[in-house]
C-alpha cells in the first residue's frame, strides 16, 4: 500500500474501529518504470476458468471474523475495473491482467454498480482529470458513473456525495461506506466504488417447519447462544448433500426473484467432528480451518454434483437438512491489508494511467498508490430466499428424488460452520460472499420470511 497511508492521520483506523484488532502491513516499495511488474508466482498455473475460484477462495481463507462476512466478488469487480484502466494505458497486456480470467463474463452480473469519484484539484491547486484512456475504459464497461468530489466542499461533503450512491445501489442495506475521515488527506485523488445486491429464492423452500430459539453451540472457545432452525420436511435434490474428508455440505439450489434458473448456490459446510465436539459440542478451530482449506480444493466436485441429472444417483446419501436462518450486516470495515497479500502489486501501489494533473500548463499522468480499502456486506437467508449486498471503496492517494422408506439422516447446522454463497457459472466459477458462522451472532435474531398470501 502506498507510503501515505502511514503517514496520514486518519489512514491507520479502520472504518470501523472496534474492529481494528490488527495493524496494516508494512508499506511496500513502489517499482519504477523500468523494473517488471509483481505478479502472483501460481498465476500462470492456474487454468483461466478456475482463476477466479482461486483468488475468491484465497480471499475467504484470510477471512476468520465469526460475526461479520465478505463480498468477495464485489471487492474484485472493484479492482477489475481499475486494472482494465491501468492496461488500457500500456501498448501490451500487462502481465498483472493474467491475475483475473480473460473471459469476463463474470464481470457483467446483475445488480452491479460501478462510479469513479475524482477529485477536481490537488492540494496545490492543480486541475485534475480522468485519462482519456480511462474514460474510453468506462465508457466500453459500460454504466460507470464518473462523479467530480470538489475539495472547496469539504470531505464530509464528499463522503455524503459517495454514501447516496452506495445506500441506493445496495437497496439501503448499506447506507454508509466511507466517513469525511477517510477523505481529507490532501493527497487524496480518486475514489472507485463498486456495489451490488443480488436476491434470489430457494428452489426447495424451508416450509412451515422452523424451529424456533434451538440451541446454537458455535465454536471452541466460545460462547453458545440460540438459533431458527430452518428444517426441511424431505429430502430434496435441489438441496444436495456431500462428504469430504473433513466436513459434510449441503449445496443448496437457487432461482432468480423471478422464478428463472440461477447458477447461485447457497453451500454451508459443516467440519468434522472431533474431541472437542464431543466435549463441548462445538467445533474445534482445527476442524473449522481444515474444512475451510478442503473447500478451496472442492470446485471440481462442487461441479460435478451440480451436472448430476435427477436420474442418476448420487455418491452419498442424502439427508434432510436442517439450517439456521442468518442475517449479518457489516459495518464498513478496512479490507487494505487483505487486498495487500491477494492483489497483484500494482494494483496497489503503481496505479498509472488513470488520473491526470494539469501542471504548467500541460495535463500530465499522475499516478496514484491504494491508501485504503473500505468493504462493508449483508447477508439474508431465511426460509424462502436470499439477499445479499456489498459495497467495495478504493481510496487512491497521489504517489501513486423418490422417498426412501427408512427415514432420512439429518445434516443439523448446530455448531461453528462455513457458509457461502457461491457461483457455479461453468466459465469463471467463483465466491460471492463468505462467513464463518462460529456464534449465535446473526442467528438469534435473523428475520422469518415473509408469510405468504
Amino acid at each position: 500500500m502506498c507510503s501515505a497511508s502511514q503517514t496520514s492521520p486518519n489512514s491507520s483506523k479502520r472504518a470501523s474501529p472496534e474492529r481494528d484488532t490488527e495493524t496494516n502491513a508494512s508499506p511496500k516499495k513502489t517499482k519504477s518504470v523500468d523494473e517488471p511488474e509483481a505478479v502472483a508466482m501460481d498465476i500462470v498455473t492456474v487454468a483461466d476458468n478456475r482463476k477466479l475460484w482461486n483468488a475468491t477462495t484465497k480471499f475467504s481463507q484470510h477471512w476468520a471474523s465469526d460475526t461479520d462476512a465478505i463480498g468477495v466478488r464485489n471487492v474484485m469487480a472493484v479492482f477489475y475495473m481499475l486494472a482494465k484502466m491501468v492496461a488500457a494505458g500500456h501498448a501490451e497486456r500487462p502481465a498483472f491482467m493474467d491475475y483475473f480470467p480473460k473471459n469476463e463474463d463474470w464481470f457483467k452480473y446483475v445488480g452491479r454498480f460501478l462510479a469513479l469519484y475524482v477529485k477536481d484539484v490537488t492540494s496545490d491547486g492543480d486541475l485534475v482529470r480522468l485519462s482519456d484512456t480511462a474514460t474510453r475504459t468506462a465508457k466500453e464497461i459500460g454504466d460507470v458513473k464518473i462523479q467530480t468530489l470538489k475539495a472547496t466542499e469539504g470531505a464530509d461533503a464528499m463522503a455524503d456525495l459517495i454514501n447516496a450512491d452506495c445506500n441506493k445501489a445496495t437497496h439501503e442495506k448499506i447506507p454508509e461506506i466511507v466517513k469525511g475521515s477517510d477523505l481529507e488527506d490532501p493527497r487524496l485523488q480518486l475514489v472507485a466504488l463498486a456495489a451490488e445486491f443480488i436476491q434470489g429464492k430457494l428452489s426447495s423452500p424451508f416450509k412451515n417447519d422452523t424451529e424456533e430459539d434451538v440451541a446454537f453451540h458455535g465454536t471452541e472457545g466460545g460462547e453458545s447462544g440460540t438459533c431458527h432452525m430452518m428444517r426441511q420436511k424431505e429430502v430434496t435434490r435441489n438441496a444436495l448433500t456431500f462428504k469430504g474428508d473433513s466436513f459434510e455440505a449441503t449445496i443448496l439450489a437457487t432461482t432468480t426473484s423471478k422464478g428463472g434458473e440461477s447458477n447461485i448456490k447457497l453451500v454451508a459446510v459443516l467440519p468434522n467432528a472431533d474431541d472437542v465436539t464431543k466435549e463441548t459440542k462445538q467445533t474445534s478451530k482445527k476442524a473449522m480451518e481444515a474444512a475451510a482449506a478442503e473447500f478451496c480444493a472442492s470446485i471440481d466436485t462442487l461441479e460435478a454434483l451440480v451436472a448430476t441429472p435427477y436420474n442418476q444417483s448420487l455418491p452419498d446419501t442424502q439427508k434432510k437438512v436442517q439450517l439456521p436462518r442468518i442475517e449479518r450486516k457489516m459495518a464498513p470495515f478496512d479490507l487494505t491489508d487483505i487486498c495487500g497479500k491477494e492483489l497483484p502489486e500494482a494494483l496497489m501501489n503503481d496505479l498509472r494511467h488513470i488520473t491526470e494533473v494539469k501542471t504548467e500548463g500541460e495535463f500530465k499522468m499522475d499516478p496514484m498508490c491504494v491508501s485504503k480499502v473500505v468493504h462493508a456486506t449483508y447477508i439474508k437467508v431465511d426460509e424462502t430466499s436470499f439477499e445479499a449486498s456489498a459495497a467495495t471503496a478504493v481510496i487512491a492517494f497521489r504517489s501513486l428424488g423418490a422417498e426412501d422408506p427408512t427415514p432420512p439422516e439429518v445434516l443439523r447446522f448446530d455448531r461453528g460452520f462455513l457458509f457461502y454463497l457461491v457461483d457455479l457459472d461453468k466459465e469463471n466459477p467463483h465466491v460471492l460472499y463468505h462467513a464463518r458462522i462460529q456464534s449465535d451472532d446473526g442467528l438469534k435474531a435473523a428475520p422469518a420470511a415473509p408469510k405468504e398470501d
